[in-house]
């Protein structure tokens, strides 16, 4: 079967394929000393904004058959925290002045990420046997706008669910 590990890599793979410059983490990370060069590290992509996706496996349900409590499947869920900052020009917490259109550049790049799950092998890549099904990317809710540190951004929760299994697919 599939590893948790195994599975989370492919995951971050997929949305850093498809989101180049953001920076994907296979965790939740925080700044360690509270300056602003461990801020910066964390936080902000190659376009040198807040542009960040942190992932955190929060569901695990197994599948056991009758012989011995024999596993048979693991259904992994994983939230997806996705920060981008807005794009504003002159004051930096003026929504208004959102002249590059981030909310829509955000919309985007959530799409292609949801299109990158959709259009990758069902396997996330392992191969046809290995035991491995995915379901498409999902945003339960509308994102919203918030504050991270002193930057005001677009905050997205999304989900994925994968399916290991000792069952070749």
């Amino acid at each position: 079967m599939i590893s948790e590990p195994q599975v989370r890599s492919a995951i971050v793979s997929i949305i850093q394929t498809a989101a180049p410059n953001a920076k994907v983490w296979r965790r939740y990370v925080r700044p360690p000393g509270g300056q602003q060069s461990d801020f910066d590290a964390i936080f902000r992509g190659l376009d040198r904004t807040i542009h960040v996706y942190f992932i955190r496996r929060v569901q695990r349900v197994p599948t056991v058959n009758g012989t011995a409590g024999r596993l048979v499947k693991l259904t992994h869920t994983y939230a997806i925290a996705a920060s981008r900052a807005v794009k504003n020009t002159g004051y930096q917490f003026a929504a208004t002045a959102d002249l590059q259109a981030s909310e829509e550049l955000f919309q985007a790049e959530i799409e292609a990420i949801g299109a990158a799950f959709e259009t990758t092998p069902f396997d996330l890549g392992f191969g046809i046997g290995a035991g491995v099904a995915a379901t498409g990317l999902s945003m339960p809710s509308d994102f919203t706008d918030k504050m991270v540190g002193n930057i005001l951004c677009h905050c997205a929760a999304l989900r994925v669910s994968v399916i290991t299994s000792n069952i070749p697919t």
